[in-house]
This record gives structure tokens, C-alpha cells and sequence, in this order.
């Protein structure tokens, strides 16, 4: 969790602006990290003009359904590619393809087991919502141990329309202090 501190970037955020959130997310978080000059000006406009501040080019579609339905290997490919340059070599192997109500859907992430969705979770549970959040769960644990800067956020979770973007954590939150999206926060999985 990011230190709340008088003074820190926290209270920056509190009962922003649009312009307010953009300068914030340009000068305090690495959102635009690797954009030129130009790029930064042209995103921090929008945003500042009241425009979304993610950038649909860094979206991972996390389909629950797709995902509850053996779709974590394939979405997890995607990700690898995002989290390479932090540090982290994806590795993803199926153990079991799960069975509703009788056997477990899990994968092994860098040779440790994740339970993607338990056969009970098919009648007491929601098996599209945990098999798009744990197998990130998992990915994070991986980012943190490298000492990244980021992680793997997701907005709508186990919907059809869920997405995973990485970024700094302080982004997320800045969002959500902001008061400016109630709705369309990115969270951690």
C-alpha cells in the first residue's frame, strides 16, 4: 500500500481535476513511461480535458468466461510479454483442465500450482471472476519479488469484457481518489 503521508502525492489527489489528475499522472507515476514528448502532451490533454487516462493499446482481454473455460494459458501468454521487460520469465504449464464439480482447472506459473477455479466453485462460487483474478494474483506475487514498480490491475473482473493493464499501483489509486471515475477503477486481482 502506498504511505499516506502529509505533504506526499497522496494528498494531491484528493477532490481533483481532470487537469489536476493529469498533471499528477504525468509527474508522480510512470503511466506514460516510454511515450516521447509529444505523447505525453497529447495523453495529458485528454486526460486533462476529462478524457480516460488508460491507454487501450496496454489492454490485456481477461474474457471470465474465455478464462473460466481453459482460456488462462493463452491470456497468460499475452501477459508474459508485459511483464518480460520487469523482470519476470512467464512460464505456464496446464495440470489439469478441471472438470465442473468433479476436478479442478489449475496451471503451474513459474513452478508453483494456481488453482484457477476449484470444481465446487462451479455451483458455490463465481468460476468466471477467479479464474480471471488468480492466475494475475499469481503474476503479481512474480513482480513483486523482482522488485517492479507495476502490477497487473483489472477492471469489470470475471465479466466478458474484463481487462488487465499494468501499471504503477499509484495510478489506480490516484484514479479512485480523484473521485472522477466511481465506477472504472482499476484493481488489483
Amino acid at each position: 500500500m502506498i504511505a499516506r503521508e502529509p505533504g506526499d502525492w497522496h494528498d494531491l489527489c484528493v477532490a481533483m481535476s481532470s487537469r489536476q489528475l493529469a498533471d499528477v499522472l504525468r509527474d508522480e507515476t510512470a503511466l506514460w513511461r516510454g511515450f516521447d514528448a509529444d505523447a505525453v502532451a497529447a495523453a495529458h490533454a485528454e486526460v486533462a480535458a476529462g478524457g480516460w487516462p488508460l491507454d487501450d493499446e496496454l489492454y490485456i482481454f481477461v474474457d471470465g468466461e474465455s478464462m473460466a473455460e481453459g482460456g488462462v494459458e493463452g491470456m497468460l501468454a499475452e501477459v508474459a510479454a508485459h511483464v518480460r521487460p520487469f523482470g519476470v520469465d512467464l512460464r505456464v504449464q496446464l495440470i489439469n483442465a478441471g472438470v465442473p464439480n468433479e476436478s479442478d482447472y489449475v496451471v503451474q506459473i513459474n513452478g508453483q500450482p494456481c488453482v484457477c477455479w476449484a470444481a465446487d466453485e462451479w455451483e458455490d462460487g463465481y468460476p468466471w471472476d477467479v479464474a480471471s483474478t488468480r492466475p494475475l494474483a499469481r503474476v503479481n506475487q512474480l513482480l513483486a519479488a523482482t522488485g517492479a514498480d507495476v502490477r497487473i490491475f483489472i477492471l469489470y473482473p470475471g465479466g466478458n469484457e474484463g481487462i488487465a493493464v499494468l501499471l504503477d499501483p499509484r495510478i489506480s489509486e490516484a484514479m479512485r481518489i480523484s473521485g472522477l471515475f466511481p465506477r472504472d477503477i482499476p484493481i488489483l486481482p
